[in-house]
């Protein structure tokens, strides 16, 4: 009886740890709109591909611009879009793409010495609730680069 519960027990450790071993989330294709003119906010694109068990979102993080930011969802309400705030946010098996038009965060409160230009390059950070996280680096772009681009998110 002793050794089927060690066994058990065992078996069940190993199955656990395999299910984190094997899930892994990225990063890709990340883009950091340049904020307009006397504007203190901006949106991010970027891709994530997540392999696993679904996985909740704790936060997006990029540091060198501002600590305020949320996942936000563009939602068409009586003929008119509009933009909310994603509550609970979780990934699933594949990829799910923040992108100019339908999902995206919101970069806010941004002080005027940190505000990104184009060209330049952050590090963001996408924390999740299991406790791994994926990060890329994000190139800025200014909104007419960003229009032209066939892929906004790239």
């Amino acid at each position: 009886m002793m050794k089927t519960t060690i066994k058990s027990l065992f078996l069940l450790t190993c199955m656990t740890l395999s299910v984190h071993a094997f899930a892994q989330t990225t990063l890709n294709h990340c883009v950091i709109q340049e904020p307009l003119p006397t504007k203190h906010m901006t949106a991010a694109f970027f891709n994530v591909e997540h392999t696993g068990p679904d996985v909740a979102i704790e936060r997006l993080e990029i540091p060198a611009i501002s600590e305020h930011i949320e996942l936000h969802r563009m939602k068409m309400n009586h003929h008119v879009m509009s933009m909310e705030k994603i509550d609970n946010p979780t990934l699933t098996q594949g990829i799910t793409a923040f992108q100019k038009g339908g999902d995206h965060a919101m970069i806010m409160n941004i002080p005027d010495d940190r505000l990104p230009k184009a060209g330049e390059q952050f590090e963001m950070i996408l924390l999740l609730k299991d406790g791994t996280q994926a990060s890329c680096q994000a190139i800025v772009k200014n909104a007419k680069d960003l229009m032209n681009s066939t892929h906004p998110h790239h």
